[in-house]
C-alpha cells in the first residue's frame, strides 16, 4: 500500500535540468559500456537519484488533500478518495472494537497471554548468551500466539479482513488515478515528467551498476536469449507455472510474449483473489488486464482452490464399530462427533452433497473471472480430499459403513472407484463454469510410474482406468532424481528405475487406457547439481511419449523474489533453465506436432521391467543408457524418433524399428530427433531442422544471444 504525505511542498524541475538528467543517463550507460565508472562513482548517483525520487513522491502525494483533489476535479479521484477514508474510519471503529473485546472474550485473551508471556521471557534470556534453543521454542510460541490472535481479530469483527483490504487497495488504486490525472493536468505534468525520468534513470543505474559486478537479474539474462521458434499453426498446449514467487508481471509478459507460458495468478483462486483481479493496482489485476488486451497473446492459467466447507456433514468421516470418529493412526476420538480441529480421516462413502460444495467452492470464483477475462488453463492441484491406502487403510478397514459398501471389492478398485465419484462431481462443477477452457488439468491423472515396481505399489496411488474421466487430459509427475535415479538405472536407487523408465511405465498404461497424450508436470532440479544438456535430451525423450503441454514446477521454496533476485552471468540458476529448456522441447515438437496427434509410440521388442504386461516403449540394442523411442504415424509410413544418451557420451547406436527395418542414430546427451521415411525400400532419416544440429557443441548452460 503506497505512503501518502500531505502538506509537502511540491517540487518542481526544470526543463533543462530534466535534459541534463536525461544526457547525464544516457552517458552513465555509455562509461559502463567501456568499463569507465566505478562501483563507488554508481553508488553515488543511486544515492542521488533516490533522493531525488523521493522529493518527487514527496510532491505527487502532497496532491492528495482536499483542496488539491478539488483542483485536479476528477471524479475517480473524488470517490477513490471518499472510499478509502471510510475504510480507514472503519479500521479505526474495528480496533476500538478489538482492544475492548480482547479483555473480555477467553479464547483470545488466552493467545494475548501466551505471547505476552513468550515475549518477556524472551527479553530475560537476551541478556545472557547460550539461551538460543529456549530462545526458538518460546518464538514458536510467540508466532502461534500471534497467528491465533490474527485469527481472532477475524472472529471478533467479521468484516476486519476485508476492510483491511478495502484500506490497502482503494489506497493503491487511488496513488495510481492522482498519477494518471497529474500526467494530464498544467499543474501536475512537470513532476510527473520529472519522476518518469528519474524511474528510468534508477533502471538504467540498476543494471550498470549490476553489469559491474557480473551479475545481471533474470529477466534481463532472459530477453538476451535467443527465443524459441514455434510452428506458425500448431495447437499444442501453452504452458504454466507453479512454485515461484508471484511478484514478476514483468517476467510474466516475457515468458508468454516469446517462451510459450500462460500468464498466471498467485495462490489457489478464490474469492479474495477475485476482488484482487478488478483492481488495477494488484498483481491479479495488471494480470487480467494483459488478457483482457490480448487474448491470444496472453492465455491465462488458474490454480482451483482446495475449498472445503466450514461445516461438512458428519457423514464426511471414517469411524469405528462405536461411531466415534478415527484420525489417521486409526485411534478413535471421545466422541462421535466431528468438530473443528479433528485430525479426522475421510471416508470413502463421504456423500456427494460435500463434494458437490467442494465443487462450488472452486467453480464459483472461476466463473466470475471468467467474466472478466478469458481462461486457457485450469490446474487442478489435487492432494486433498481422499487419499491413498498407504495413508488410511487401517482406519478405513475399521469402519463398518466403509466393510459393508465394499464387500469383496479389491481395496485398491474400491478407493480409486470412490476417489473417482468425488473428483468427478468437483469437475462437472469446474467445467461448467469455464466451458471454452483449453485444458482442465488435475495433478496427476496417471497410469503410475511406480506400477508393479513392488507388491505394496497399489497403496501409493489411484487406477486410472477408473479416474480417466476427472479431467480433460492425461497427466504424469516427471520430476528429475525424486522417487527415481535419475538420468540411468544404476547407483544406490537404481530399484527405483530412472526418470525414463518411470514415465514409459506410466504411459504405457495411459495408452493402455485410451489416454495416449499429456499435459505433464516437469521439474528437473530435484538435484541441484544435474547435467543440464542431459535434462535437456531427456525432455525429448519424455515429449516424443505424447507431451503435448507442461507444467514448470519449482518446488525448493525459493524466496518470493526468485524471478527478480540477481544471479552471477556467468551461472544462471537451474530454475531458469528448467523454464527455458522445456519451452524449447515444447517448440521443436511443435514442428513435429503431427506425430503426437497422429502417432502411435512403438512398444519396442521388450517388456516393461516392472509392469511385465505391457511393452517397455524403447528400443536398446544393448546399450542400456543410449535410449531410442520412436512413433509412426497412423495413416503413413512416416516415423519420428529420438536418440538421448542418458548415460556415457555421445555416441552412434543401432537398432532396428519394424517396417523400418535397421537405423544408426547419434545418441547425444542433448538428445537427437529425426523423421524417418521409405525410399525404395530403405529408411531415410533426416534431422528435424529445428534441432540442435549434429555439428554443434551443446552448452551446459543457456547463453544469451551474441
Amino acid at each position: 500500500m503506497p505512503v501518502v504525505l500531505r502538506n509537502v511542498t511540491s517540487y518542481r524541475m526544470s526543463s533543462s535540468a530534466r535534459f541534463i538528467l536525461l544526457m547525464f543517463c544516457l552517458a552513465s550507460l555509455s562509461g559502463a559500456e567501456a568499463g569507465g565508472r566505478s562501483l563507488a562513482l554508481i553508488d553515488a548517483d543511486v544515492a542521488a537519484n533516490a533522493a531525488t525520487v523521493q522529493r518527487l513522491e514527496q510532491a505527487i502525494g502532497a496532491w492528495d488533500t482536499p483542496d488539491k483533489r478539488a483542483v485536479l476535479a476528477d471524479a475517480r479521484v473524488t470517490q477513490l478518495a471518499k472510499d478509502r477514508d471510510a475504510a480507514q474510519a472503519r479500521m479505526k471503529e474495528i480496533n476500538d472494537v478489538i482492544w475492548s473485546l480482547y479483555r473480555s472474550d477467553p479464547e483470545t485473551k488466552q493467545w494475548v497471554e501466551l505471547k505476552d508471556k513468550a515475549e518477556a521471557r524472551m527479553e530475560e534470556l537476551r541478556k545472557t548468551p547460550g539461551n538460543e534453543a529456549e530462545l526458538d521454542r518460546l518464538q514458536a510460541d510467540r508466532v502461534t500466539g500471534v497467528m491465533k490472535l490474527e485469527a481472532s481479530n477475524n472472529r471478533l469483527v467479521p468484516d476486519m479482513e476485508k476492510t483491511q483490504r478495502a484500506v490497502g487497495l482503494r489506497g493503491a488504486e487511488l496513488a495510481l488515478r492522482l498519477r494518471e490525472v497529474l500526467r494530464m493536468h498544467p499543474d501536475g505534468k512537470s513532476v510527473m515528467v520529472d519522476y518518469d525520468v528519474a524511474l528510468k534513470r534508477r533502471e538504467a543505474l540498476d543494471e550498470e551498476r549490476l553489469k559491474l559486478q557480473g551479475i545481471v537479474r533474470p529477466l534481463t539474462y532472459l530477453r538476451q536469449m535467443p527465443k524459441p521458434v514455434f510452428a506458425k499453426t500448431h495447437t499444442m498446449q501453452p504452458l504454466t507455472r507453479f512454485g515461484y514467487g508471484p511478484q514478476d508481471v514483468d517476467m510474466q509478459k516475457e515468458l508468454a510474449e516469446r517462451w510459450g507460458y500462460c500468464l498466471r495468478l498467485p495462490n489457489y483462486f478464490g474469492d479474495t483473489d477475485l476482488e484482487l483481479c478488478a483492481s488495477p493496482a494488484t498483481l491479479e489485476g495488471q494480470v487480467v488486464a494483459l488478457v483482457k488486451s490480448d487474448p491470444k497473446r496472453y492465455k491465462l492459467s488458474v490454480l482451483c482452490n482446495r475449498g472445503w466447507p466450514d461445516q461438512p456433514p458428519q457423514e464426511t468421516w471414517c469411524r469405528d464399530a462405536s461411531g466415534k470418529v478415527l484420525n489417521a493412526q486409526a485411534k478413535s476420538y471421545d466422541g462421535n462427533l466431528w468438530s473443528p480441529g479433528m485430525d479426522a480421516v475421510i471416508s470413502p462413502e463421504s456423500p456427494d452433497a460435500l463434494w458437490k460444495e467442494c465443487g462450488r467452492l472452486r467453480a464459483e470464483p472461476l466463473a466470475a473471472l471468467r467474466k472478466l477475462c478469458p481462461i486457457a488453463i485450469v490446474l487442478n492441484g489435487g492432494e486433498y480430499g481422499l487419499g491413498v491406502l498407504g495413508f488410511a487403510k487401517d482406519p478405513w478397514g475399521q469402519d463398518p459403513k466403509v466393510q459393508a459398501a465394499r464387500k469383496d471389492e479389491d481395496w485398491y478398485m474400491y478407493i480409486s472407484r470412490q476417489k473417482a465419484r468425488h473428483e468427478m462431481l468437483i469437475s462437472n462443477a469446474v467445467r461448467a463454469a469455464v466451458p471454452d477452457r483449453q485444458l482442465y488439468v488435475y495433478y496427476t491423472l496417471s497410469g503410475g510410474g511406480i506400477r508393479g515396481r513392488w507388491g505394496g505399489w497399489p497403496e501409493w496411488m489411484h487406477e486410472i482406468s477408473v479416474m480417466k474421466g476427472i479431467a480433460d487430459i492425461a497427466s504424469d509427475e516427471h520430476y528429475l532424481n525424486y522417487h527415481n535415479c535419475g538420468y540411468t538405472t544404476e547407483g544406490p536407487e537404481a530399484a527405483y528405475g530412472d526418470i525414463l523408465v518411470q514415465a514409459l511405465n506410466s504411459k504405457g498404461r495411459n495408452i493402455a487406457v485410451g489416454l495416449p497424450i499429456s499435459y505433464s508436470w516437469l521439474w528437473g532440479c530435484c538435484n541441484p547439481a544435474y547435467d543440464r544438456q542431459r535434462w535437456l535430451g531427456c525432455l525429448k525423450a519424455l515429449y516424443i511419449t505424447g507431451i503435448v503441454g507442461a507444467n514448470v514446477g519449482n518446488y525448493t521454496f525459493e524466496p518470493i523474489d526468485v524471478l527478480t533476485k540477481p544471479f552471477p552471468t556467468a551461472t544462471p540458476p537451474g530454475w531458469l533453465y528448467d523454464i527455458v529448456s522445456v519451452s524449447r522441447t515444447q517448440a521443436l515438437f511443435s514442428h513435429v506436432e503431427r506425430f503426437l496427434r497422429n502417432g502411435d509410440l512403438l512398444p519396442g521388442p521388450d517388456k516393461h521391467r516392472f509392469a511385465t504386461d505391457q511393452p517397455a516403449y524403447e528400443f536398446h540394442a544393448g546399450d542400456p543408457h543410449a535410449r531410442v523411442l520412436a512413433r509412426k504415424l497412423k495413416d503413413k509410413p512416416e516415423w519420428l524418433i529420438v536418440a538421448w544418451a542418458g548415460g556415457g557420451n555421445d555416441r552412434p547406436i543401432t537398432i532396428e524399428i519394424p517396417d523400418l527395418g535397421t537405423i544408426t542414430v547419434q545418441a547425444r546427451a542433448i538428445g537427437t530427433l529425426y523423421t524417418a521415411t521409405l525410399a525404395a525400400g530403405k529408411a531415410v532419416l533426416k534431422q528435424v531442422p529445428q534441432d540442435e544440429p549434429l555439428s554443434a557443441a551443446a552448452s551446459n548452460a543457456p547463453q544469451p544471444a551474441k
